[in-house]
């Protein structure tokens, strides 16, 4: 799990309460997607139905306030930012 985080990262994690412990669960759980050099990872509806899974209902219910979080991790391994997705999430 990537533990460096960038100037900005870091800003912006504190700036939209995105903790340590929710970084994890995102990068762990989360959907990839990839642009250009680094990778996104969303929490979306399935990775919120593993991190249940796993980390059982009471985890699930504070993941679901964070739907749409997400991070953008640079090729490297450092995460370059982190926010809320301000767009609905298509589930397909």
């Amino acid at each position: 799990m990537p533990q460096q985080l960038t100037h900005h990262a870091e800003a912006r994690c504190q700036q939209r309460s995105i903790s340590a412990k929710l970084r994890d669960v995102i990068y762990a759980y989360g959907s990839e997607s990839r642009s250009r050099r680094a990778a996104c990872f969303w929490l979306d509806r399935r990775a919120l139905e593993l991190a249940t899974d796993d980390l059982g209902s009471h985890a699930g219910k504070w993941l679901e306030r964070h739907m749409g979080a997400f991070l953008v991790v640079s090729d490297e391994g450092a995460v370059i930012t982190a926010a809320h997705s301000t767009r609905r999430l298509r589930i397909s």
